[in-house]
């Protein structure tokens, strides 16, 4: 069973600058617009700010796109589909209010791209361009987090993964780097994270710490080399990952997410659909499998049980 509609919605508005959308609950709302001539934005969930106002940045050419930009007329969408899915829950959903905005600048046209589900917000720029002219996009977007929040992060020394530390947000130092996904807790209880989601042809994204409760997207070509790449890798390798990406044609960045719930559970169970997957008429050919790699430390072990692969995602998941 699969099934598409796309409808306008109340849900959501404009007025002059400001674009609004709110979930289909309405718990959560994203707000577009500018502060002075730089193009910002806002997430509240119940009327708490998640993600106070903060600026969206993004550059072609070194030049910015989002500094004093028009803001043409959006387009406002709905999204609601379902699909059969092996794991915890049998059928999956996909819903949320959107909003297409134009926007034009003296270095390009373009549009944002925005997405406010039950449990999170996301938005993407997508830049048109010519099939032979290369171009160099950059980000810089803050996510300025309420102070008082509690977050938990690691660094990229060790690649991806990492021991987590704790702090106050207010508290972590200008510099410090946040290895997606950003985790943290409001005052008020409520649990978020950064992230993205549908990365393709395009940098990957890090955050880092301005000093100021608020953390910045960081493309690769500005991130630190970690150390399992020093170690396999030549100086010279490292320099080349220093230089920024070249895109021709369409620019298309991806969603830069935040997930928000009222709990952890929430969390532990969001469902983003903007990490794209491909459609099968028949999902039935697709089976989940145990997925196992061995350490150096393990070699010498005893193999492990096998075990039901959708039992083992029950079991961890107990709150189901």
């Amino acid at each position: 069973f699969l099934a598409f509609f796309f409808v306008t919605t109340s849900s959501n508005v404009r007025a002059a600058d400001t674009t609004t959308v709110l979930s289909p609950n309405k718990q959560i709302q994203f707000k577009l617009f500018k502060q002075g001539s730089q193009l910002s934005y806002k997430i509240t969930f119940r009327g708490i700010n998640v993600i106070e106002t903060s600026p969206l940045v993004a550059t072609l050419n070194n030049e910015s796109i989002t500094e004093g930009p028009t803001i043409g007329s959006s387009k406002i969408y709905s999204i609601k589909e379902s699909y059969p899915w092996y794991g915890v829950h049998s059928t999956a959903v996909n819903e949320c209010n959107g909003a297409k905005i134009p926007l034009t600048s003296k270095q390009a046209t373009y549009t944002i791209n925005v997405r406010v589900f039950n449990d999170g917000a996301a938005f993407q720029l997508d830049i048109p361009g010519a099939t032979n002219t290369p171009r160099i996009p950059d980000e810089a977007t803050v996510f300025n987090i309420p102070k008082g929040s509690t977050i938990w992060y690691h660094d990229m020394e060790s690649h991806y993964e990492s021991l987590y530390s704790k702090n106050e947000i207010s508290k972590v130092q200008k510099g410090a780097w946040v290895a997606p996904p950003g985790t943290f807790k409001l005052p008020q209880g409520i649990y978020a994270a950064i992230t993205e989601a549908d990365l393709k042809g395009y940098a990957g994204m890090s955050l880092q710490a301005n000093g100021n409760s608020g953390l910045v997207i960081r493309l690769a070509h500005n991130q630190p080399t970690s150390y399992p790449y020093r170690l396999r890798y030549s100086p010279e390798d490292t320099l080349r990952l220093m230089q920024p990406a070249s895109i021709t044609g369409n620019i298309k960045t991806p969603w830069r997410v935040v997930m928000i719930g009222a709990d952890l559970n929430t969390m532990v169970n969001f469902r983003n659909s903007e990490a794209k997957f491909y459609r099968f008429s028949n999902i039935t050919i697709l089976r989940p499998a145990i997925i196992h790699y061995l350490t150096s430390r393990q070699l010498t072990a005893a193999p492990p049980p096998i075990l039901n692969p959708l039992e083992n995602q029950r079991n961890l998941n107990p709150m189901q």
